[in-house]
């Protein structure tokens, strides 16, 4: 109990106070990226309020939302041509959805992919591009890290939020398959930031303490 208490505080700290904890970049590439934000914000040239930006496929919309972002605090950026070279040649991955709530499959893959992956949630699986990964360190480092996915609806305030922890395998032909470890609930807010704030050493000891591995 000790140990999840300490762990659950360490996760916290990347939460608390930090205006980083507000939002939650994903599907970044070096041209574009979708963001979702706690609050709505009204952006230039949009009628409504909005917590899901896409910024655009034009330079000067991608521009102008940056800066837009950055005037309420949010420090977008985009990784460069080179970054992204490292996993394009990478496969499709199917992850399977163990839930039945509509929204946003999101995978991440912390210290090796540094932006989350997120496609419209299927009923059996859904299927991610692989190649769209902004990696950190070369793809090798890929086989046996640990990961995270979990299904969820932004648009849907839920007190808890379960995702699963799981090992990304290669196996034959470049291919990878994930293989899950255990899934876990936590607060809905602890679990989205989950997919921004974590290491692999976190999600080692996330694992440990919910008796995933030893």
């Amino acid at each position: 109990m000790e140990k999840v208490r300490v762990l659950f505080a360490t996760i916290l700290s990347f939460i608390v106070g930090t205006a980083q904890a507000e939002y939650l970049q994903f599907n970044t590439t070096a041209q574009t990226s979708e963001i979702y934000l706690k609050t709505a914000l009204s952006f230039e040239g949009s009628k409504l309020p909005s917590r899901h930006l896409h910024l655009g496929v034009k330079q000067a919309n991608i521009d102008s939302h940056i800066t837009e972002l950055a005037n309420h605090g949010f420090e977008i950026h985009l990784p460069s041509l080179e970054q992204m070279q490292l996993s394009a040649s990478l496969p499709y991955l199917k992850v399977n959805n163990t839930t039945s709530v509509d929204g946003l499959h999101f995978l991440a893959v912390p210290d090796i992919a540094e932006f989350p992956l997120a496609v419209k949630a299927q009923s059996k699986h859904s299927v991610f591009h692989l190649s769209n990964f902004a990696l950190l360190v070369p793809v090798q480092a890929l086989d046996g890290a640990l990961a995270i996915t979990s299904v969820w609806d932004p648009n849907y305030s839920a007190a808890n939020m379960t995702l699963q922890l799981a090992h990304l395998n290669s196996v034959a032909d470049n291919n990878y398959v994930l293989n899950t470890l255990c899934e876990i609930t936590l607060p809905q807010k602890v679990g989205v930031s989950l997919f921004k704030h974590t290491s692999q050493g976190h999600l080692k000891q996330l694992a440990v303490s919910h008796n995933c591995i030893n």
